[in-house]
């Protein structure tokens, strides 16, 4: 890639375990780490969520987001700034599967349409992150993905909006 503006980079444990001295390569040419709860302890060798995240931006990346599963996620950015966000609250889970996928690919959908990844954005785009997976989990396959419209979308962001402010 020539000029890239901004690079995410989304792994699991079999890379960690098997690949750990090309991941560690891979992850000082980086701008941000995706990766859930358990492989972000792996990988940093820590229990503690908030030092394996700091653990993991002295390996290379500016950003850090941790996937939590039905526990929301965590934005950690190097130089300080953190933002943790709750789970949509989903009444009827079907099928988990590629959740975390669909989070990623929510928030990176979101980043390329501002144009821009600093800290309010990247907020934000874990916020469409964790809406796209919340349709995601409610049905089997891509059914849960497929029938949805931006306005589907867009209400979920506003009824999430208004459980976590206080």
């Amino acid at each position: 890639m020539q000029n890239p503006v901004f690079v995410a980079a989304d792994t699991m444990d079999c890379w960690i375990n098997n690949d750990l001295d090309d991941l560690n390569q891979l992850l000082k040419k980086i701008d941000c780490l995706i990766i859930n709860d358990s492989e972000a302890k792996l990988l940093a060798s820590e229990h503690n969520l908030i030092k394996a995240a700091e653990k993991i931006l002295d390996m290379g990346p500016n950003v850090v987001i941790i996937k939590k599963g039905e526990s929301g996620s965590m934005v950690c950015r190097a130089g300080g700034g953190m933002f943790v966000l709750p789970a949509y609250p989903a009444d009827d889970v079907k099928d988990p599967t590629g959740a975390g996928d669909s989070f990623a690919g929510g928030s990176m959908g979101y980043l390329a349409q501002v144009g821009k990844a600093n800290f309010d954005s990247l907020k934000k785009a874990v916020a469409y992150g964790t809406i796209v997976a919340s349709f995601t989990i409610a049905d089997f396959s891509l059914a849960g993905l497929t029938s949805i419209s931006k306005a589907d979308i867009d209400g979920r962001l506003e009824t999430l909006r208004k459980v976590t402010s206080f």
